[in-house]
């Protein structure tokens, strides 16, 4: 028969609650029974069938299990120890924590002494180096062992690692997409294998997207280095990187603080991703996009392989690599670039000086506006914007059209403002192929400066601007309103309402859209699309759709005006149990956001400020200063809660009154 409690506490001379109280460490005993109990615990021992053991958990000989780790105050440390806590009890083992400081020589004091020490039944370590012969003893101890987010440069030592290989090229790519080229990887010093598969994982991203290499933009900085020192001043002007991507948890801390210190500000001026999702990342300004380590899943499968080994199971040494989470949040920007591969320049970056307003002022230009339809709010702010920005330069607006989406009217229209001898034409083309021929011809004549989208093979010395919303990072803000809408719930089928006519920007926006949901929100599965050539034919659209597919609970459409005829026709069906997400800001679709009624989201343009760009683009046109610019200005996520707050911003109007609904 195995020795009980009871055993202990006679040969002790102690009670038995004085016994469960020196081995749980629950009240205090004295140094003295605290030494004699625990040396007739380690000279018994006990094993998993011991008799009377305390409930829930062993005592004596083989009873703990010893978590080895560099530091206490890392949040992956303390989740993945509170998991192996809770799993390893489960398993009647108590689970101890030696803190090493990321100190070799600290780690083998520790290491030596838990080696010596006979409770201690499996050691999950995260080791502060690779070389294998720094272990070589506690391989041979025979003391079952796992290392956990770190490695040991052995074949024999088993390992849970986070895939960060394939987390960073997930990062990386995420980048890419968004339009990024020059993107740095901060990277560690430490733990070298752990790193390099980092930087593998960052290379694959950039072969796989066509861009080179370049070993100038990977920067390895040690835990003391600074990133503001060492990285950021090293690197200005055209050679600055876009983009981020931090390969660590404190690496992450290091790069934001570096980025505060230095005065920038994200995502506006770069991009940033870090490595570790702690608490505080959703709730920074903006939210931090993070690479998120399984915390669980690491922890489960450590402990599983531990369990296996102290049992004497034959197991394969190996190495399992988790797969990690990419979150993304607000604090990376979509890189819209213009027609020719061109990146967009903010319009702040020419708005002409006191001295070039002058000159505009004497000059008396006149301007004609063409737009491909009116009757919105969109076209109004537009038109509104820029006339008001004309007149502060003193550039008279002589006529304004619009062609009802109709490309003969629209050629019509431009040949009546041409007959005013205009100095510039701002337009938005009614069709982006027919009308090139007719834009070509203009430009022999007049200025072009033109809304949205540019016509099909005009080149750069055709035109001197093109001003749009950032329609890449439209598409992407409408995807991810639909996707964080059904964010934690399972196997939703979603469809999308699509622009089917070549329009390059509404085709790009609802491309972009559609990609989101694909690779970013595993839960969904895009099951049905529809297109529509005029807005009016949006409402047959989703009528075929939802008869076809009643499993559907959320919609994309391409922009506010088809989406109303969604609406309407998810309303005749009885479907306001259907979720909506779409693009532009405009009264109506806001009075179903403002009641949370069907319409979860707009991505809204500004058209106010994009208006404002177009006269500024007018202005530089005047001035003779360039040609073929590409001046692009952010869309806005508006959601029910911030409704108040970005109407008066965007539409720059008091509230309509369905606000306070």
């Amino acid at each position: 028969m195995g020795v009980t409690i009871n055993d202990i506490a006679r040969r002790a001379g102690v009670s038995i609650a004085t016994v469960s109280h020196v081995l749980n460490k629950t009240r205090y005993v004295s140094p003295d029974l605290t030494e004699r109990v625990e040396k007739i615990v380690g000279d018994t021992g006990y094993r998993a069938g011991d008799a009377a053991k305390l409930p829930g958990g062993r005592i004596g000989k083989l009873s703990e299990i010893a978590y080895v780790i560099p530091k206490m105050d890392s949040a992956l440390y303390s989740r993945l120890g509170a998991e192996l806590t809770r799993l390893f009890s489960d398993e009647g083992y108590s689970l101890c924590t030696y803190v090493t400081d990321d100190n070799f020589y600290s780690e083998k004091n520790i290491l030596t002494n838990l080696l010596s020490n006979r409770r201690i039944a499996g050691l999950v370590l995260v080791p502060a180096m690779t070389n294998v012969k720094s272990y070589r003893k506690l391989m041979n101890s025979g003391l079952p062992f796992v290392c956990l987010e770190r490695v040991i440069d052995d074949d024999g030592v088993d390992c849970v690692l986070a895939d960060s290989e394939t987390a960073i090229f997930y990062g990386t790519s995420h980048l890419i997409k968004n339009g990024h080229e020059r993107i740095a990887l901060i990277a560690g010093t430490k733990n070298r294998l752990y790193t390099d598969s980092r930087v593998e994982g960052y290379k694959k991203a950039l072969h796989g997207h066509g861009l080179q290499y370049d070993k100038s933009l990977v920067f390895h900085v040690g835990p003391k280095e600074s990133v503001e020192r060492d990285i950021f001043s090293g690197i200005l002007g055209d050679a600055f990187p876009t983009a981020f991507v931090a390969a660590g948890n404190a690496l992450t801390v290091q790069l934001l603080k570096a980025v505060h210190d230095m005065g920038y500000e994200y995502p506006h001026d770069l991009s940033i991703i870090g490595y570790g999702d702690d608490s505080w990342c959703d709730v920074t300004t903006p939210p931090l996009t993070t690479l998120r380590q399984n915390a669980e899943k690491m922890a489960y499968t450590a402990s599983s392989l531990l369990i296996s080994k102290i049992r004497g199971e034959k197991i394969r040494a190996s190495r399992v690599d988790v797969p990690v989470d990419l979150v993304i949040r607000e604090s990376t920007r979509c890189i819209e670039r213009g027609p020719h591969g061109e990146m967009a320049m903010a319009p702040e970056q020419i708005i002409p000086t006191d001295a070039e307003i002058e000159h505009l002022r004497a000059k008396g230009y006149r301007v004609g506006i063409s737009f491909h339809y009116g009757g919105t709010e969109w076209v109004r702010l537009h038109e509104r914007a820029i006339r008001d920005a004309m007149y502060k330069f003193g550039v008279d607006i002589a006529s304004v059209v619009e062609a009802h989406f109709d490309p003969k009217l629209q050629i019509a229209q431009l040949d009546g403002l041409m007959m005013q001898n205009l100095d510039a034409i701002i337009s938005l083309p009614a069709d982006d192929r027919v009308m090139t021929r007719k834009y070509k011809e203009l430009s022999e004549k007049t200025k072009l400066i033109f809304l949205g989208i540019l016509p099909e093979s005009l080149a750069g010395d055709n035109y001197c601007a093109m001003v749009s919303v950032n329609e890449r990072e439209n598409g992407q803000n409408a995807g991810k309103i639909l996707g964080d809408y059904f964010k934690g719930k399972e196997r939703v089928k979603v469809g999308m309402i699509i622009y089917g006519a070549t329009f390059l920007a509404i085709n790009q926006r609802d491309a972009a859209a559609e990609q989101v949901l694909l690779e970013n929100y595993s839960n969904i599965e895009i099951v049905a699309r529809e297109e529509f050539c005029h807005y009016e034919e949006a409402y047959d659209a989703c009528r075929v759709m939802i008869e076809e597919h009643p499993e559907i609970e959320g919609v994309y459409v391409s922009w506010e005006r088809p989406a109303l005829g969604a609406i309407k026709a998810l309303e005749e069906m009885k479907r306001a149990d259907v979720s909506l997400a779409t693009v532009d800001l405009d009264y109506k679709i806001a009075s179903y956001l403002a009641k949370n009624k069907i319409v979860r989201g707009i991505s809204a343009q500004r058209p106010y400020e994009q208006g404002e760009a177009a006269a500024i683009a007018v202005a530089d046109a005047l001035l003779n200063k360039s040609s073929g610019r590409f001046i692009g200005v952010r869309p806005q996520i508006v959601l029910p809660q911030n409704l108040n707050r970005f109407w008066k911003e965007i539409m720059h109007s008091d509230d309509p009154g369905f606000l306070k609904k």
